[in-house]
């Protein structure tokens, strides 16, 4: 073999080619997707950030007794499953009271025999209370998350006998 040849068979070696090229590309892509997914400046970030807020919170509470609609106060505190555990028991204090006809139900009196009308509303109620906000986690009040679309339960109003049940409607920061 002449030395020409050799050069050549040398320079055939190292030369790069479309599926090395291929290759590489998948590679630089397949690293690039995965540093988007799992951020690795997240591993050395330091815990999220926590806030204390004032938020006013919406609860809508379904099939109250007509004998109930008039017996929710303005500034009167509200207890509930979200306050279990705290010394103070206040999940916060009423804001606003909304409420609407659901339905009505024609029921019988069994002692007397009689007929009467029943209403049910639907009532939404703003409460105003102290909360955290956990950066990308939500607001919690008394170490309990609460965000729209969760169940609330448990709620004891000063002048209702009985414990409501209903769930976060809205949520908003107030200064």
């Amino acid at each position: 073999m002449t030395n020409n040849k050799k050069n050549k068979a040398i320079v055939k070696k190292h030369r790069l080619n479309i599926v090395d090229l291929v290759v590489f590309v998948l590679i630089v892509a397949i690293l690039s997707v995965g540093f988007v997914i799992l951020d690795p400046l997240e591993l050395f970030e330091e815990e999220s950030q926590i806030e204390e807020k004032t938020i006013v919170y919406i609860v809508e509470f379904k099939d109250v007794e007509e004998e109930y609609i008039d017996r929710f106060y303005i500034k009167d505190a509200v207890q509930s499953s979200l306050t279990f555990g705290d010394e103070s028991g206040v999940a916060g204090k009423i804001f606003d009271v909304h409420h609407s006809l659901q339905r009505e139900e024609t029921l019988l009196d069994e002692e007397t025999g009689e007929t009467f009308t029943q209403q049910y509303y639907t009532v939404w109620i703003s409460i105003k209370a102290q909360a955290t906000y956990e950066m990308g986690m939500g607001y919690f009040i008394n170490q309990k998350q609460i965000a729209v679309g969760m169940p609330m339960k448990e709620f004891k109003f000063s002048n209702v006998s009985k414990y409501l049940s209903g769930y976060c409607v809205g949520i908003e920061e107030v200064s």
